[in-house]
Formats: C-alpha cells, sequence, structure tokens
C-alpha cells in the first residue's frame, strides 16, 4: 500500500507556472488576421465574450523547443482580467511532440472553457502577398468546466499530440478553436445562495461548522451530509449531472462514510488535511469516481515524490490503471535510472504483457537518442 507523506507541502498549481499579466498588455503592432477581435494572443486584448481563437506563433518551432510559453488572456468590458492562456511542450518516445494548455483564470467563481476536440488540422495558404498563412485546428469542441476559490488559480485543460508528419503539415501560426463562458454554474443555484457562499472566504470553515447548508448528500449506509450545492458542483462533473438531475434537495451516492467525508474535505478545501493517514488506492478510486482532476494531481504529485526501487513496479500499475500519463513517464525515467527495480519481486510478480513492452519502449528509445 502507497501511503502518503504529510510532511512534504502540496501545491494545488502543479505546473509551478507564473502567469503574465495580459490585461496591461499594449499592442506591438498590427494582427496578421481580421479576426483579431476574436483572437487570444499577446498582440492585442480580447474580450472573454468574443474569443473564438487562441492564436500560437512560431508553432513548429515551439513544438520541437520544449518549454515553457504565453499564448494570451481575455478580459471583460473595462479591461477587467478574467483568463490567462499559457501552454507547455514536450518530446515523447517516437518522436511524439505534446502541447500542453493550461488557463489562469484570474477571477473567483466558476467558467466553461471549449476547446478545438482534437489536432485535425486545416491548412490555409496565403494569396500572393498575403502574410497570413495559418492552421486551423478542427471546429469541433471539447468543454471543460473549471472553479476557481480564488483568483490567479491555474488549471489544466487539454493536451494535443502531434507527430512529425503534423508538425511539418502545419503553417507558422497553430489557431485553436475557443469558446469562453464565465458563472457558468449559476444557472444551478439561487442567487441568495450564491451570495452567502462568497460571504464566506474559508470554505473548510464551511464544512466544519454547517451553516446556510441547502443541500444534502447521503452515503450508501445511510449518513447524511448537510452541504452547499455551489460547492458541491464546481469542482466534479458526475456530481453536476447527478445534482441537475435530481428532483429533490438530497443525493444518495454509492460511497461509504469515510469515503464522503474524504471526498467533502477535498471539495471543500481543494486538499486532504490527514494525507499521510491515507491510501493512495483510495484517493484514486475516489478521484475517479467523481472525475476530479485535481485529486488525481495531487495523488500523482505526491507519489512522485516516493517512488523507491521496491515500489516502482506498483506505480506503474498504478499509473496505467488510472490513466496517469505524467506520473507513468516519470516512474519510467526511474526504472531506467535504477536497473535495481528488475531485480525485485514486484517485477517478478509483473504479468501485464502490454505494460512491460510499453516501458521497455521507452527505454529503449531513450538509449537510441543518447547513442
Amino acid at each position: 500500500m502507497i501511503m502518503i507523506d504529510e510532511e512534504d507541502p502540496i501545491p494545488m498549481d502543479l505546473g509551478g507556472y507564473r502567469h503574465r499579466d495580459g490585461s496591461d498588455d499594449e499592442d506591438n503592432g498590427e494582427a496578421e488576421f481580421q479576426t483579431i477581435s476574436e483572437t487570444v494572443s499577446c498582440l492585442a486584448r480580447c474580450l472573454t465574450e468574443d474569443a473564438r481563437y487562441l492564436c500560437i506563433y512560431d508553432v513548429a518551432q515551439k513544438l520541437t523547443h520544449p518549454g515553457d510559453y504565453d499564448i494570451g488572456g481575455t478580459h471583460a468590458p473595462g479591461y477587467r482580467p478574467e483568463t490567462w492562456f499559457y501552454y507547455t511542450t514536450s518530446l515523447c518516445p517516437n518522436n511524439i511532440h505534446l502541447l500542453n494548455l493550461f488557463v489562469c483564470h484570474r477571477k473567483t467563481g466558476s467558467c466553461l472553457i471549449k476547446v478545438s476536440e482534437s489536432t485535425e488540422a486545416t491548412h490555409i495558404n496565403p494569396s500572393p502577398g498575403d502574410t497570413s498563412s495559418r492552421s486551423e485546428l478542427t471546429e469541433t469542441l471539447a468543454s471543460y468546466n473549471i472553479f476557481s476559490s480564488r483568483p490567479d488559480q491555474h488549471h489544466y485543460i487539454k493536451t494535443y499530440c502531434f507527430t512529425k508528419k503534423d508538425i511539418d503539415a502545419l503553417k507558422n501560426t497553430l489557431l485553436i478553436h475557443v469558446q469562453i463562458q464565465t458563472d457558468t454554474i449559476k444557472v444551478l443555484l439561487k442567487p441568495n445562495v450564491i451570495r452567502r457562499i462568497k460571504l464566506a472566504h474559508d470554505f473548510g470553515n464551511l464544512l466544519s461548522n454547517k451553516e446556510k447548508t441547502d443541500f444534502v448528500l447521503e452515503s450508501s449506509s445511510g449518513k447524511k451530509f448537510n452541504v452547499h450545492k455551489i460547492i458541491v458542483v464546481a469542482h466534479s462533473p458526475v456530481l453536476r449531472e447527478r445534482v441537475r438531475d435530481s428532483r429533490s434537495s438530497s443525493l444518495k451516492l454509492d460511497i461509504n462514510n469515510e469515503d464522503l467525508e474524504l471526498l467533502l474535505e477535498f471539495l471543500y478545501t481543494g486538499t486532504i488535511k490527514e494525507v499521510c493517514k491515507q491510501d493512495c488506492l483510495k484517493l484514486l478510486g475516489i478521484a475517479e469516481q467523481f472525475e476530479l482532476k485535481n485529486m488525481f494531481n495531487l495523488v500523482q504529485y505526491v507519489i512522485n515524490k516516493q517512488i523507491d526501487v521496491n515500489n516502482a513496479v506498483d506505480v506503474v500499475v498504478l499509473s496505467e490503471k488510472y490513466h496517469l500519463e505524467q506520473l507513468q513517464a516519470n516512474v519510467f525515467r526511474f526504472i531506467r535510472d535504477h536497473p535495481a527495480v528488475l531485480d525485485t519481486e514486484g517485477w517478478r510478480n509483473l504479468d501485464n504483457v502490454h505494460l512491460t513492452k510499453k516501458m521497455f519502449k521507452y527505454i529503449y528509445s531513450f538509449n537510441n537518442k543518447k547513442g
């Protein structure tokens, strides 16, 4: 059983990225596209409600040179900043290049962000004398709901995978279709409830004192927990859907008392205080059941700090089961650098042929590059 060490602080902004404030950017020149008012970039201001594209310049160069890059921000009327988009690039085995898209939500509250669903692209060639050569990702959009309990909170949105062939076909500028809608949770809640919740800055205190609750969650054994609907629906797509479809002020869940208490602690505080007493498998199970992206990130971060020769194979199996790609890449690197893992009982008992091949393929591709 992999346990969590409470001594290490748990940062919720895992990328550690320091955003730039796009609200005060000055225009550096005329934009290349007619849709400048709809384009999020570092060249001009863009109203949040008008945003239709995320603009990435020199895209091939950035995909082939891993790093952290800004896209730009959006603002509300009056130039009040609302979002700032940025991305990281990285290289995976088999010459797969990743573009990981993030947003810094400048306000508290909810936000619905829709972006191009895949890397399927249309390549637009300019007419003679026109310099607006560009590639546009698919207009089919994938939706992502985020909720920020404090200003300037960072959220992972999506990863795009590009092959070398994809990169060779890309034009100099890449446009990712985007739509942004703020304060999306308000439609589920009564205005007076929202006002009361906003008066409380410490959601942990709300959990402990149970004041002015407006909903009940019930465990599988029948124990009832008074909660605030705005907190419950903010972080979990599963709970959001269940609450929306509920015709009463209560909802029974398939979860035991202890796990429901952990779930509520995470929903209200964004972390688990007594993490040293919790089993990572239990936390991963809760994260999977309620689609808690940030809980997955929390557990990945903690496990990653505790990988050793004896538990490395267990971590590999966990990363595969729960599709924790970053954790899997890290543990593969650990095994590559610590061959003693191959002499452990965990390795001898590993009977997943696909996973074994996947790991050796990673190690082999690295050794080829190194050679």
